[in-house]
């Protein structure tokens, strides 16, 4: 049960690193619109 708890864990916290290929890519405006929305219903 313990293995199983660990990789789970691991394979959470390592996707969320692979998820995240293209962070070199400039923002696009869509990009910045849901940004600003999500912020604004979350203040």
């Amino acid at each position: 049960m313990k293995a199983f708890l660990v990789a789970t864990v691991w394979l959470a916290v390592s996707s969320a690193c692979f998820a995240q290929t293209a962070d070199s890519d400039p923002a696009t405006k869509d990009d910045v619109i849901l940004y600003f929305q999500t912020m604004h219903t979350n203040a």
